[in-house]
């Protein structure tokens, strides 16, 4: 618009036309890099859980819980899990009051639980998703009723859900009563679930390590008493 002006005969600096020309193709370009950059994931720190390895998965769970809440600026976050060794559902909800703690009986739920959808941004009132695909935090919207047995039990209209992964069983990170929720917190959840899944494997690993070590004392003393 400026050089069709200029050729009209209308007065303008080309100077100064074309160093905020240069400045506004820059600051496009960085905003595309950050664009990109930031759905590319984000690393996360949670909190080291106290206490002896492998007799710690309480402890490695609500502090998670809490890290969440804080860095999502959420009300409330719940982890609901599908374990393979127990009958029930484990349902922990943090919220302003502490933890909550309930056992579900696997009736349906356990179905969603142990094969989760992918991260997503959803509002069942709207019925609308934002769903974190593939690689490179790219994100594709859906439109349709948001079904899900947890997030009717809970009572949740608007919030951000992540899976949560490990060798003990899966499940579902919910956080809801987000003050602005917006897309960068549905790669934020998702690295919190992964991290999270990553824990309960190594609570797992040093609990297997702790009992393995305690059967091997136990033959030793068996094998001593039988001489």
């Amino acid at each position: 618009i400026g050089l069709a002006l200029y050729r009209f005969g209308y007065q303008i600096d080309l100077l100064r036309f074309g160093r905020r020309a240069i400045y506004i193709v820059l600051l496009a370009s960085m905003l595309l890099w950050l664009s990109t950059v930031r759905g590319a994931g984000r690393a996360v720190s949670l909190p080291e859980a106290s206490g002896v390895p492998g007799e710690r998965r309480v402890g490695v769970i609500d502090p998670v819980l809490a890290a969440a809440a804080s860095a999502l600026g959420a009300w409330r976050v719940a982890l609901a899990l599908a374990s393979s060794e127990e009958p029930w559902i484990e349902l922990r909800i943090f919220g302003p009051n502490g933890i909550d703690v309930q056992r579900l009986m696997p009736d349906g739920l356990a179905e969603e639980l142990i094969d989760p959808g992918p991260p997503a941004l959803f509002s069942t009132r709207h019925q609308r998703q934002l769903r974190l695909s593939g690689e490179g935090g790219l994100c594709s919207a859906r439109s349709g009723p948001v079904s899900s047995l947890l997030l009717d039990r809970l009572g949740i209209d608007e919030g951000v859900v992540a899976p949560v992964r490990s060798v003990m069983g899966s499940g579902q990170l919910v956080a809801w009563a987000i003050d602005g929720p917006c897309r960068d917190d549905i790669a934020l959840l998702a690295a919190i679930g992964q991290e999270l899944g990553l824990a309960l494997d190594r609570e797992e690993t040093a609990r297997l390590s702790r009992v393995s070590a305690a059967d091997a004392v136990r033959q030793a003393l068996a094998r001593d008493l039988h001489d």
